[in-house]
């Protein structure tokens, strides 16, 4: 199965002004990195793959549509979160869920994302 074109189109432009960004083709997808981080992707099982601090999986794996990443067979480590697409439909669901990634990846010594007006940190459930 190959990834979603829309979605990692949607990805591109959501991400378009953070510095430091790249794409790169990753598990059959295509992975958006800040600063060499890998942060999400536009997987190639159809959905979206976010990073997240480990400290918040339990809380993200309690919205509807949202799992543990799986590679495979295996299911990957916390802190990665496999997001069904009815969940990131809409641009503000999408953009939280970037701005969760982002907000991960500020977290590295060598990310400054600087500001990133507009963007959600959090909506209503």
């Amino acid at each position: 199965m190959a990834y979603d074109v829309d979605l990692a189109n949607r990805l591109r432009h959501a991400l378009g002004d953070i510095p430091g960004t790249a794409e790169k083709a990753m598990f059959g997808g295509i992975s958006f990195l800040v600063c060499g981080h890998l942060v999400i992707t536009a997987s190639t099982y159809g959905n979206l793959l976010v990073s997240c601090p480990k400290e918040r999986t339990q809380e993200f794996l309690e919205r509807d549509g949202v799992t543990r990443a799986r590679m495979g067979k295996r299911t990957m480590s916390e802190g990665w979160l496999a997001v069904e697409m009815d969940v990131v439909r809409s641009d503000v669901d999408l953009d939280f869920w970037v701005g969760q990634a982002l907000d991960f990846s500020e977290g590295f010594d060598d990310v400054d994302l600087g500001t990133r007006p507009g963007r959600m940190r959090d909506r209503p459930t």
